[in-house]
């Protein structure tokens, strides 16, 4: 007996430094098993030696970091599954700790990137179509099957791994991580909002994000990593010492962008979209077909793909704390929309049907307007007044500088000036937020289907 408790004690002892080696989690915790079965380790011992290597194992180990992120302890033996999930419960929530980290990533130039959105969709809001718009709107939602939660497992895509260890194509979203990803940001922006779960989170979250934010949020271990990663917008300091205001702390901004355009070319579309531009160009698409009495099927089944996100967003619409002055900046468009524009006269209203959003931070608009690389001539700036409802995305943005308000969808906007220019200057629109054509019963019916996702 004595012989054989040596001998399974020496191979237990050899089973764990070979575990080591391999990186495996897996050969770990079977490794782990023996030592407790030969007396080499206590569970507490065992316990520690395991969040150990959970925290070596998740910087360089993608698919330990998926193993346990979404599979845990099922990833085990069958035989082993009960006693590893009394070990693993601390380590797989240490590793998710440290991988959800990317939820705290500063992005760059969110609302730069907005700023490219065409103004097609802003439309005479006199014109009586538009109510009908909004019906048409709210029908695509009630014909598609499933809820917010289901769409976003649907349109977003997180990474798999390997039959030899290494990184598949992407794969869909699980619900196990949709639901780990609002769980962390109900803790640590939930407080801030009102009425607010971790979907609604999330989903504001998702608008003030480009495509490669959300590759870092759901955990793609290629994309480009944050030159910093504050606690929590709400409580970072969102201004350089003795700058003045927009001047914001942009440290590594410059590489950042060099990182995730290689990046982009890269992996080109097989990783996630960018929400925002997907479900605007939709919107417009289907307001373009809708008005001009073209066939809209192909429009509807392209708004179709992002409609219940997007009605969540406008189901999120609140009053807002105080009225708010915000600036939204349009670049690159079409010389026939700016003319358009232009011709707008103080007392017209003006209909965005669209997910817009502005910019507290009227310098921020200036500085996209002013960018070298632009023709001037081509932008519009709106300053719009008295925004009175909406979503506050600053609380939960990666761009809390920016200080982002979401418009209510359908929103209504009246003309107060206009000015522009023969020498190169931006033309500026100078307006007030009205009120929202979104019907009460219909957002109520939204926000009905939002909570109950």
């Amino acid at each position: 007996d004595g012989a054989r408790e040596r001998e399974a004690v020496a191979a237990a002892r050899a089973h764990l430094v070979a575990s080591h080696r391999t990186e495996s989690v897996d050969e770990f915790w079977r490794a782990l098993r023996r030592c407790v079965d030969a007396g080499l380790h206590s569970r507490d011992q065992a316990r520690k030696e395991y969040r150990r290597a959970v925290l070596r194992c998740t910087e360089d180990d993608p698919v330990c970091r998926r193993s346990l992120l979404t599979r845990g302890p099922s990833a085990c033996a069958s035989r082993h599954r009960r006693y590893v999930k009394e070990l693993a419960d601390d380590a797989r929530e240490e590793a998710f700790g440290r991988a959800s980290g990317r939820l705290r990533t500063r992005g760059c130039v969110s609302m730069d990137a907005k700023s490219r959105e065409d103004a097609g969709a802003v439309a005479d809001a006199a014109d009586p179509r538009c109510m009908e718009f909004v019906r048409i709107v709210d029908e695509v939602y009630r014909a598609k099957q499933g809820d917010v939660a289901d769409e976003l497992c649907a349109n977003l895509r997180t990474w798999g791994a390997g039959e030899q260890g290494g990184l598949s194509q992407a794969g869909q979203l699980d619900e196990e991580l949709l639901q780990r990803v609002c769980d962390e940001l109900q803790a640590w922006h939930g407080d801030g909002f009102q009425r607010r779960s971790g979907l609604a989170c999330l989903c504001t979250l998702l608008h003030t994000q480009q495509d490669t934010d959300i590759d870092r949020m759901l955990l793609f271990p290629d994309c480009p990593s944050s030159p910093s990663s504050p606690r929590s917008p709400r409580r970072q300091e969102r201004e350089a010492p003795g700058s003045p205001r927009g001047t914001t702390r942009r440290a590594g901004s410059c590489e950042r962008e060099k990182a995730d355009k290689a990046y982009r070319e890269q992996v080109g579309t097989t990783r996630n979209p960018t929400a925002f531009r997907e479900a605007n160009t939709a919107m417009r698409a289907l307001w373009d077909a809708f008005q001009s009495g073209q066939p809209k099927a192909d429009a509807e089944a392209s708004l179709s793909r992002w409609i219940k996100w997007v009605c969540a967003l406008g189901a999120l619409a609140q009053p807002l704390e105080k009225s708010r002055t915000v600036t939204r900046c349009l670049t690159h468009l079409q010389r026939a929309a700016v003319k358009e524009l232009q011709e707008k006269r103080p007392g017209d209203l003006i209909f965005w049907p669209g997910g817009a959003s502005g910019s507290c931070n009227a310098e921020l608009g200036e500085g996209i307007a002013n960018a070298s690389s632009r023709r001037i001539e081509n932008t519009v700036i709106f300053t719009i007044h008295s925004v009175v409802e909406g979503i506050d995305a600053s609380m939960s943005s990666q761009y809390p500088e920016e200080e982002e308000v979401i418009l209510p969808l359908f929103s209504v906007l009246k003309v107060r000036s206009v000015t522009w220019s023969d020498f190169g200057e931006p033309v500026r629109i100078d307006c007030r937020f009205c009120r929202s054509l979104l019907l009460h019963d219909i957002q109520a019916a939204w926000w009905k289907d939002l909570r109950s996702a």
